[in-house]
């Protein structure tokens, strides 16, 4: 009875340390979002197979990488990662995902392409 008793707390304890960690890692996951987002600034791509054709191959585990520019912390659900944070791919005009540097022409197509996605 005793060892039944034992297996049961244990199973209990097991189930709510995970669901602690769980929510851990949510709420700080949730917070890198909130504090890295640039949603009312357009970022650039280049357009190249590599950044906006290709999703390309990235593992499913939450990854974070500082922007190149100004070191802020960005954080991306999988390990494929962008260089540049929206703001500087913005004010640099170089592609968010790789850097390359823009011409006037691939903003102007890369605006059109983003608003027609928006539609």
């Amino acid at each position: 009875m005793k060892k039944r008793k034992f297996l049961k707390l244990g199973i209990l304890l097991t189930v709510i340390f995970i669901a602690i960690i769980i929510i851990v890692i949510y709420i700080e996951y949730r917070n890198n979002n909130l504090e890295n987002s640039d949603d009312n600034v357009q970022a650039y791509y280049c357009g190249g197979n590599h950044c906006l054709k290709d999703p390309g191959f990235g593992g499913t585990v939450i990854s974070y990488k500082n922007c190149e520019v100004c070191n802020k912390r960005m954080s991306f659900p999988t390990t494929d990662v962008d260089i540049l944070c929206a703001s500087c791919s913005a004010k640099t005009k170089r592609c968010k995902h790789c850097g390359e540097k823009l011409t006037d022409e691939q903003i102007t197509q890369n605006k059109l392409q983003q608003s027609q996605t928006t539609e």
